[in-house]
């Protein structure tokens, strides 16, 4: 279908007659501008380099990197402070066998807790006072009660 075409003027992006038989469609008779390059930045006295499109990707790769390295140190703690507990506390008053999975829950429990206060007073801007409200079944909120049953589903 496209050979079939009238023979007109037709110009490639680059202002030269095209060869191409898509590009000769009727209508097309004046060369195409050419987009602008875009020259990179030169440094002049006192003024640092622009952050390229490459630079930009790693330096957010690192930025990525380093929180994921500083979530997991944060993780790798609370579970020793788990373990410590576990070992001196629980452990000593019932069985080792109840003790590692009941610590497991208080973990889970304790992140989950902590998780809703900070992200709800730092990054929600709501109150301790209005946070708390959120865990009191007598308000008619019931996501402690979630917390309890998903606490408890495995057994």
């Amino acid at each position: 279908a496209l050979r079939n075409l009238p023979a007109t003027k037709a110009y490639s992006q680059a202002g030269r007659q095209s060869s191409c038989p898509a590009e000769r469609a009727p209508g097309i008779t004046k060369p195409v501008q050419p987009l602008p390059s875009i020259k990179p930045m030169k440094p002049t006295a006192g003024s640092a380099l622009p952050i390229s499109a490459a630079n930009r990707g790693s330096s957010a790769m690192m930025f990525y990197l380093l929180k994921i390295i500083v979530i997991w140190l944060l993780l790798e703690m609370a579970a020793m402070v788990n373990g410590a507990v576990r070992d001196k506390v629980i452990a000593p008053v019932i069985d080792q066998a109840i003790a590692l999975p009941l610590s497991g829950v208080s973990l889970w429990f304790d992140m989950t807790l902590a998780f809703e206060y900070l992200v709800g007073h730092y990054m929600l801007a709501k109150s301790w006072h209005n946070i708390h409200d959120g865990f009191n079944p007598r308000g008619g909120n019931l996501f402690l009660m979630v917390l309890l049953v998903t606490a408890a589903a495995p057994w």
